[in-house]
């Protein structure tokens, strides 16, 4: 979205430049009046267009010290509110109703848990950074640990589904 100048800019120019109803030609139209103050006063009264609003993610970054699971939602609300069909909105609910049983489960193991809405996460893992993108739309898991490689899963998981993937890294 574009913002176009205010048409009471051009009044509150010649209010400021102090052209109290004539132009610098001795002309008293308005229309004159309102150009000729603001062709005079400096450019910074004057606000530059806006550039569009774009999402533009952040980027998660996280020092790994002991193993740990990164849930990771690419999505920013404006995708929400495009999603005419309702299939972004189901898949994070899902995500989200089941982040608490999985939380649940992490800590019984003692395994960290965090959580990041961005599409770009760093990760530092003993003197190493790898970055990990995930595409725009779209929910998963890291799991990093000290000594590892980090692992990526897609998509939505249950803990049922998620704790077997995360034995099986941590072995």
């Amino acid at each position: 979205m574009v913002l176009k100048p205010s048409l009471a800019l051009p009044l509150a120019v010649v209010a400021l430049t102090g052209c109290h109803g004539k132009a610098s030609d001795g002309s008293t139209n308005p229309a004159n009046v309102a150009t000729r103050a603001k062709d005079s006063f400096p450019a910074a009264i004057e606000p530059p267009p806006s550039p569009e609003v774009r999402w533009t993610p952040d980027t998660f970054s996280y020092t790994v010290t002991k193993p740990v699971v990164i849930s990771v939602a690419a999505l920013a609300q404006s995708d929400l509110d495009a999603d005419t069909n309702q299939n972004l909105n189901t898949i994070i609910d899902d995500f989200d109703t089941y982040l608490k049983e999985i939380e649940d489960s992490l800590s019984r193991l003692g395994v960290a848990f965090e959580s990041a809405n961005t599409v770009i996460v760093r990760l530092r893992t003993d003197s190493s950074w790898s970055t990990w993108a995930f595409p725009r739309g779209s929910v998963g898991y890291l799991f990093a640990a000290p000594g590892r490689s980090p692992k990526r899963l897609m998509g939505v998981y249950t803990a049922g589904g998620l704790m077997p993937e995360l034995r099986a890294y941590l072995r």
